[in-house]
């Protein structure tokens, strides 16, 4: 998986990261298997000369006249001037929106039904009835109270 951040998340200065997933537990052996991630630091701004940086800029460029590698640019161009390009980017956009909704509409539910929940421990409400009316699973609701300190 590769992050292209505006920022430096992880703060060192470096224009990029590569993340190796790790067994704690084992002195830190690698994990190994197949999942990489690779932080692309979009606020870097080196002196030197290199493709890395001219990547850099390309992502973060919004005019593709002025991107240095021609697949970007033309990449770039057909999302932003041809027809179906931008056809196809208002209905990525569209769908990135909807699912936004949806996420939100699911978290908010999520969060009603967590204050409803709170509501009712401090009612007197048992774990068991809570757990019963708001269909969850008693661990659930168990874990909601300690959350709450109630």
């Amino acid at each position: 998986m590769i992050m292209i951040t505006e920022n430096d998340v992880l703060g060192g200065g470096l224009p990029i990261y590569h993340i190796e997933r790790t067994v704690l537990e084992m002195y830190n052996k690698a994990f190994g298997g197949k999942s990489h991630i690779v932080y692309l630091n979009g606020a870097y701004e080196g002196d030197e000369d290199t493709e890395l940086r001219w990547l850099i800029h390309d992502f973060l460029c919004t005019d593709p006249n002025d991107m240095h590698f021609p697949e970007l640019a033309e990449r770039a161009r057909y999302f932003k001037e041809d027809s179906e390009g931008v056809k196809a980017m208002c209905k990525i956009m569209e769908d990135i929106k909807n699912e936004g909704r949806a996420e939100g509409r699911a978290e908010g539910r999520a969060e009603g039904r967590n204050e409803i929940m709170a509501k009712m421990f401090r009612k007197g409400y048992s774990n068991e009835q809570i757990a019963d009316l708001a269909d969850k699973t008693l661990a659930e609701v168990e874990q909601l109270r300690a959350q709450l300190c109630l």
